[in-house]
């Protein structure tokens, strides 16, 4: 069941709980055409026998990525308008950044409290990864190809 699904009957079981009893909002929504199993898991995680999902981390895994490339734009500006000192100095903790962002949210998701937190840092980072590797695949075959030709 997706969570959009989920989220739509639970907010059906909210407005309507208190008119009607459960047995027959539960006959409504199978009525309606919703899944029986959706329609019950709904209302365990309605009843608070079942702990609701978790909201979805990608987001902020995004944003972890995006302040990520940011950084690194900001050091390579530092670097490039004559900040060469500290331009590399900083240059060399956004490897230990990186590390610590992992690590983190690699403990992050073996705690219980924490897991949404933890799949942000670590799929940032991830997903920073994967972007700088294919941004200097690019920027590498631009100058290859720049070179080629001369």
């Amino acid at each position: 069941m997706s969570r959009r699904d989920l989220d739509s009957l639970l907010s059906y079981l909210r407005d309507n709980s208190s008119r009607f009893p459960v047995e027959a909002l539960r006959a409504q929504m199978v009525k309606a055409g919703h899944d029986p199993a959706a329609v019950e898991r709904a209302l365990r995680v309605f009843q608070g026998a079942e702990p609701p999902p978790d909201p979805p981390s990608w987001p902020w895994a995004v944003m972890v990525a995006f302040l990520d490339l940011l950084m690194v734009g900001l050091f390579a500006w530092l670097f490039t308008h004559g900040h060469k000192q500290s331009g590399c100095s900083v240059i060399g903790l956004l490897p230990v950044l990186c590390l610590l962002e992992f690590v983190v949210g690699l403990t992050l998701l073996a705690s219980r409290d924490r897991q949404p937190l933890g799949r942000a840092l670590f799929f940032g980072v991830l997903l920073f990864f994967g972007v700088s590797l294919a941004i200097l695949s690019v920027w590498g075959a631009a100058k290859v190809g720049g070179l080629a030709g001369s």
